[in-house]
């Protein structure tokens, strides 16, 4: 599926055994992939069906099923892989990882190039502006381009992610409050399952509206 934003495309490609949304965002012939959890070649096929060129690989947090899937990108491409630098240790579990909750091989994976943080991330004449959204995991990265937000695994349609996975119910009530705080039009693509919007999960997210953490 593509959704088009002004000179910005969205494609959704959704891969792996926990149906991962992974993300195409292309302007012109460039695109930045976030969250490549499974089916790297499949990713690999839509990019290049399209005759994009892939400048940057980036995940919203390091469990497996959000980075499994990067390697052929990095060899199809020779795209930059970035992770936040607290997630790194899990990152660097995600095979024992996969194989103990999904009872999946995955291949075994090459550290990042680099930390996002470190530096801002352009697509043609659209930045894209990391969040440091902690909870799920302490490196939970949300990335905001416009009006649309990927989420990652901070926030779904009507919850938001577990933190018995390396992630922190402390840290997961400030990221609460820091989303609140955005605008209510805000168009949000999360790391599973539908789409919504920052106003919805204002009104209708338990989490959000009444349930204390």
């Amino acid at each position: 599926m593509i959704t088009h934003m002004d000179d910005i495309e969205i494609e959704t490609i959704v891969v792996g055994p926990l149906m991962t949304n992974c993300y195409v965002i292309s302007e012109g012939g460039d695109c930045i992939v976030i969250d490549a959890g499974a089916e790297g070649e499949r990713i690999v096929e839509a990019i290049r069906n399209r005759g994009l060129s892939l400048t940057y690989i980036l995940a919203s947090h390091g469990h497996f099923d959000h980075v499994a899937g990067i390697e052929p990108l990095r060899e199809a491409f020779g795209a930059p892989f970035h992770i936040h630098s607290s997630d790194l240790g899990m990152f660097r579990g995600a095979h024992d990882m996969a194989k103990k909750f999904a009872g999946t091989d995955i291949e075994d994976l090459m550290d990042p190039e680099g930390f996002i943080g470190e530096n801002g991330y352009t697509l043609g004449k659209t930045e894209l502006v990391p969040v440091h959204t902690p909870g799920h995991t302490g490196g939970s990265t949300s990335f905001l381009i416009g009006k649309h937000l990927f989420s990652g695994d901070t926030l779904f349609r009507g919850s938001i992610g577990r933190m018995d996975f390396g992630g922190s119910v402390e840290a997961m009530k400030n990221t609460i409050e820091q989303l609140k705080k955005m605008d209510d039009d805000i168009l949000v693509h999360p790391g599973h399952g539908p789409g919504t919007t920052i106003g919805d999960e204002k009104r209708e997210n338990p989490f959000l509206t009444y349930y204390k953490l």
